[in-house]
């Protein structure tokens, strides 16, 4: 068994990490490079985070897993919860390395909360809602550990806060937040890293996922965001939070020298586009959905649309221009929560008259067919899904950017041919992988609060001027990396075809546990030492065997409270995800 001490880089992308390391940025992770195996790493299809890291800490992809975004459909309703670790209908790593009797501390991973029994600790990551971003004892387990952490180095920062419309003209003030917060959570991680000698030590920093959805288009000279004249603080923001990000590894690394190092992102990052596309819009016109207005739908519909826009509306005011003292009890009058985001995503439609929809989300939108049985309203017959599926396919495949001309979307997959396992039923029914728009991605926006009445547009640089889309700069790609040095892996090796599912099984290897078979995941040639898989051969267990030994609990009816999701509602959409 080799100890081991895991980095995890939210949206980590070998695109920026080799040129800040030729000029000298990155130094902890050059010598990872120098002295192990690096390569890419494919995410999960499309590349969301909530799924990416719980394949990553279950060997699974999303169909047996069962987290495919941040929403989860609520079954027999046009209706959407939260998802956090309640979601997850598998074994977690974390669970696997203690009953195998190792100690282990997990620090900052999404889809974490509430964070299980291990032994060792826990703290949960963004999905945890600790008010004003700051963790409670909700997020910690044991639940005394909060208050130890706490006495020693304050109190542990889930997210920073950034006020991206103040950009221009307080150029580091976000920046500054950004850094501050990657530091405090490095002064929690350090205690915790020397409260005792761990079996396994895993951190992971989302700051440069959420540096990436923001100061992307500063950095980039090639995206349509950018202007010359930006401040250089800007230019140089998102290399200045990859250094800080490098530091705080090294710090870590230093701290534990003999433990082997693996560093992994969920998924790799790029430019986004200008232009946006509007799925339902799309789905429109091509007589496969109606909005209550301009259909045969009664003034009561009308009206519930004027409220779903009206709520929409609020709720912006009440997430971002209220002082944080008055936000709570406010939002809490405004009933928010699951059927508020409901109403908002799925309002507008007239569901007699539709056929496929999607729920618009910012940057991976799906489709979804209004199936009888399934809905509460369908309409589509279960004999004529197949058909229904083709006909909605083919729309998109000959959907065309008006300006290029060249197709918007590369392939339709429906979701049998992306996910296997016993949950791909809580998939959409259509997962569409998109073109790039001269290499940035399509920006995804809500059909019914434009009023262009187009399937596509490009965005005015004026319609960036607001919380929502100032964080829409930079995008999710399916790439990440990975690196391994020290211990059992190889020194200099190039890691080819690995994927975050092969990563449990990588982690279980080198603790010396054998591998369930229910993990789909395989360990990649090459990244550990001939002599090293000579003694340790890997070990796997028989399909059922450790399900059976440790069964799961049922599934949960919901998974937030009302002000727990409030919270949550105001992180997702300050990380761009909503």
């Amino acid at each position: 068994m080799h100890r081991l001490f895991i980095f995890g880089i939210d949206g980590g992308t070998l695109d920026v990490v080799r040129p800040l390391i030729a000029r000298g940025l990155l130094p902890n992770l050059a010598r990872v490079i120098e002295t192990g195996a690096s390569g890419e790493l494919g995410s999960t299809f499309p590349p969301m985070t909530f799924p990416a890291f719980t394949t990553f800490m279950t060997g699974k992809n999303p169909g047996g897993h069962g987290v495919f975004d941040f929403f989860e459909r609520i079954p027999g309703r046009y209706g959407v919860r939260f998802v956090n670790a309640r979601s997850r209908r598998s074994r977690t790593l974390w669970r696997m390395l203690s009953e195998g009797g190792r100690r282990v501390a997990v620090i900052g991973f999404p889809v974490t909360y509430p964070p299980e029994p291990v032994s060792g600790v826990m703290i949960s990551g963004f999905d945890a809602p600790g008010i004003g971003a700051r963790a409670d004892r909700t997020c910690f387990y044991p639940p005394q550990f909060y208050d130890e952490l706490r006495a020693k180095v304050g109190d542990y920062i889930i997210t920073p806060s950034v006020d991206m419309l103040r950009a221009l003209e307080a150029p580091d003030e976000g920046l500054e937040a950004i850094v501050a917060t990657i530091e405090r959570k490095l002064a929690a991680a350090l205690y915790t890293q020397e409260r005792e000698r761990w079996d396994c030590f895993a951190f992971m920093l989302i700051e440069s996922d959420f540096a990436g959805h923001r100061y992307w288009r500063f950095y980039d000279p090639d995206s349509p965001h950018y202007r010359p004249d930006y401040p250089q603080a800007l230019r140089e923001g998102l290399p200045r939070v990859y250094s800080a990000i490098d530091a705080a590894f090294g710090r870590l690394w230093q701290n534990d020298p003999e433990a082997a190092v693996l560093i992994f992102s969920d998924h790799g990052f790029g430019g986004a586009s200008t232009k946006t596309v509007f799925l339902n819009r799309f789905l429109q016109q091509q007589g496969l959905l109606e909005f209550v207005t301009g259909s045969k739908s009664s003034m009561g519909g009308w009206m519930r649309l004027q409220g779903r826009l009206t709520m929409a509306k609020l709720k912006d005011i009440g997430l971002h221009y209220t002082p944080e003292r008055l936000r709570t009890p406010l939002l809490r009058s405004m009933k928010l929560g699951n059927k508020i985001e409901s109403k908002i995503r799925f309002g507008g439609i007239d569901w007699r008259h539709t056929l496929a929809y999607s729920d618009e989300s910012p940057y991976f939108p799906a489709i979804w067919i209004n199936l009888q049985g399934r809905e509460e309203a369908g309409v589509v017959s279960v004999d004529q899904y197949d058909a229904m599926c083709q006909r909605v396919s083919q729309a998109l495949r000959e959907w065309r950017d008006p300006d290029s001309g060249e197709p918007l979307v590369r392939r339709v997959y429906r979701r049998e041919e992306i996910y296997h396992g016993e949950q791909v039923e809580r998939a959409p029914d259509l997962l569409i992988d998109w073109n790039l728009d001269h290499g940035y991605s399509y920006l995804s926006g809500r059909s019914l609060e434009d009023s262009s009445g187009l399937a596509i547009r490009r965005l005015a640089p004026t319609e960036f001027a607001s919380h929502e889309m100032a964080t829409r700069g930079g995008s999710h790609r399916p790439n990440g990396l990975i690196m391994a040095a020290g211990g059992p892996f190889a020194r200099g090796a190039r890691v080819e075809g690995a994927t975050l599912r092969d990563l449990a099984p990588i982690v279980l290897h080198c603790q010396g546990l054998p591998i369930p078979a229910e993990m789909e995941g395989q360990v990649p040639a090459g990244l550990f030492t001939p002599e090293f898989l000579r003694d340790h051969p890997l070990q796997h267990l028989a399909a059922g065997e450790y399900a059976a030994a440790h069964p799961l609990s049922e599934e949960p009816g919901d998974n937030y409270s009302d002000e727990e999701r409030e919270i949550i509602e105001r992180r997702l959409r300050d990380l761009g995800y909503l």
